[in-house]
């Protein structure tokens, strides 16, 4: 059995916050629509070395499942949700926590003030440090040339391409010299 090295995003990253916190989602599909938990985590926000965009990533506790993978963009408004100071709302227009890439509104909620003020810091320097560097931009379905009636085409297109796009980022290394595949 062949050993598969990978590089993460975390080893081009530094990490700025570790903190323990609960994810929830604003769920339009419902009626009425209300917000449902996305799950309980580590929130680490992350700041690429090169480049100096910030991302915000969460994986859930006991499963490590990505529940919140975007980046921190100048046009995200960080908001108090209902008045706490221990809760904030926030929207992205691109979030890769799930196979499909989609836009969400997203609620956070910390153990203490204290985590919140400390995420709150980072937020908005992630938002300073964007300008004019990172884009986070939904593929657009126009761009594969398809009919736009084939949905479900356009759709595996676009996770295809989500897909070689995260295999380039992670330079996949099987071990096999000859072979490079991206």
């Amino acid at each position: 059995m062949k050993t598969v090295y990978f590089n993460s995003i975390s080893d081009k990253s530094i990490s700025n916050i570790f903190r323990r916190a609960q994810l929830f989602r604003f769920d339009t599909v419902e009626d009425p629509p209300e917000w449902k938990e996305r799950g309980v985590g580590i929130l680490k926000i992350l700041r690429h070395k090169t480049s100096g965009c910030y991302r915000l990533l969460m994986r859930r506790d006991r499963t490590f499942k990505v529940c919140a993978n975007h980046f921190i963009l100048d046009s995200m408004q960080l908001r108090p949700n209902c008045g706490s100071t221990k809760a904030f709302v926030w929207s992205t227009l691109a979030d890769y926590a799930d196979e499909v890439v989609k836009p969400e509104s997203l609620g956070i909620r910390f153990a203490n003030e204290k985590f919140a003020e400390e995420f709150q810091k980072l937020f908005e320097e992630g938002r300073q440090a964007s300008v004019g560097k990172c884009t986070d931009k939904k593929p657009s379905r126009d761009s594969h040339g398809g009919d736009t009636g084939s949905l479900k085409e356009d759709e595996s297109a676009d996770i295809h391409k989500l897909s070689n796009t995260v295999k380039e980022c992670l330079k996949i290394n099987t071990g096999d010299s000859t072979k490079n595949e991206a």
